[in-house]
């Protein structure tokens, strides 16, 4: 063999031996690594015979071929210890996402009953919209399984009350300020046949106070509230609103009646009263009760704005005007979907 065939022999086993050495700590963990090997390990410690013919430097890759091969099977022995000890470990050290798992289907699960009692309370939003006894829709999408938003009608003789409401907080704290609602609005309208908006409101609003004034922490709880009662007979619409707004479109054109600005539940004064107001519907005017749920969600598409950006009372009542013409039901389904595409995969926000 000449020196040029030797010296070709050599660089290929420099070369298979860093091959090896990257192949093998991506690879410890597999039995098999020792026996697929053997071979090299053969030719690295021919490297290191006495009569090897590349001298010190084969001597020197031998030995390191040497520890290469100690360290391995030292690690090979510690990957068995370590799946013995694993295999005697008990099951709930190893596997504590099952834990959390159970715990979270838990939670769903009792989430899920609440919101059926919410329902029970409140009924389902086609039960609402046929209480009215009128061309409606109702749009109701809980951002926790059970909301903080609720919906409640009455009869009370030819006057029907229409309530939609936004309580304090998301899922569990915010439903449970909706029964609050229900009690206090079913003890004021129901039990005392109230159908004064603006005196309706002062009275739920004083029961909230009293209500939380025997805790500790009494600020923070609240809701806004929109509040109507109309006349089946005559169609005269009375409003009061704590932070909700009542919109009504006649003829492209939006007429705007905003309720106080402190909500329900606010630090407001004793002698303060609710604004009430009365007007004249006429034929083909659509009335939009609403809380702020929709218009600040966020989406949208814009550049550089990975979360994009409020849907905002602006292109809200834009769109309104657009398709108030149009029956009740193409009115929601054109509302969802453009809630829908306007989300763009982003969590909902309220």
């Amino acid at each position: 063999m000449n020196f040029e065939e030797k010296e070709y022999r050599f660089r290929q086993r420099v070369v298979l031996l860093r091959f090896f050495v990257t192949s093998m700590i991506a690879a410890l963990h597999h039995r098999k690594v020792m026996r697929q090997n053997s071979c090299f390990f053969n030719d690295v410690l021919f490297l290191g015979r006495q009569n090897s013919p590349f001298g010190n430097l084969g001597k020197v890759l031998g030995s390191a071929g040497s520890r290469l091969q100690s360290q391995i099977r030292m690690m090979m022995m510690t990957a068995a210890n370590i799946k013995t000890l694993y295999s005697e470990t008990p099951e709930y050290f190893l596997k504590p996402e099952r834990i959390i798992t159970v715990k979270e289907d838990e939670i769903i699960d009792n989430m899920k009953h609440a919101a059926l009692l919410q329902q029970c309370i409140f009924g389902t939003p086609e039960d609402f919209v046929a209480r009215l006894g009128f061309e409606s829709f109702l749009i109701y999408h809980p951002k926790d399984i059970v909301s903080g938003d609720f919906y409640w009608s009455y009869r009370i003789q030819h006057k029907i009350m229409i309530i939609i409401g936004d309580c304090t907080g998301h899922g569990v704290s915010g439903a449970m300020l909706t029964v609050f609602a229900q009690g206090a609005l079913n003890k004021v309208i129901t039990e005392n046949q109230n159908t004064h908006p603006a005196e309706i409101l002062y009275a739920v609003n004083q029961e909230l106070k009293m209500t939380f004034s025997r805790g500790s922490n009494s600020h923070g709880h609240g809701m806004d509230v929109s509040l109507c009662s109309l006349d089946t007979r005559t169609l005269e619409l009375e409003f009061a609103g704590s932070g909700n707004p009542l919109w009504v479109i006649r003829d492209n054109t939006i007429l705007e009646f905003t309720g106080d600005i402190l909500g329900i539940g606010s630090n407001m004064d004793e002698s303060h009263r609710f604004h009430h107001h009365k007007f004249q519907l006429l034929e083909n005017d659509m009335l939009y009760m609403l809380t702020d749920g929709y218009q600040d969600q966020f989406g949208g598409d814009f550049p550089g704005r990975p979360d994009g950006k409020k849907f905002m009372r602006k292109r809200l009542k834009q769109m309104l005007l657009t398709i108030a013409h149009l029956p009740a039901h193409d009115q929601k389904k054109i509302l969802d979907i453009t809630l829908r595409e306007w989300k763009q995969g982003l969590d909902q926000v309220d």
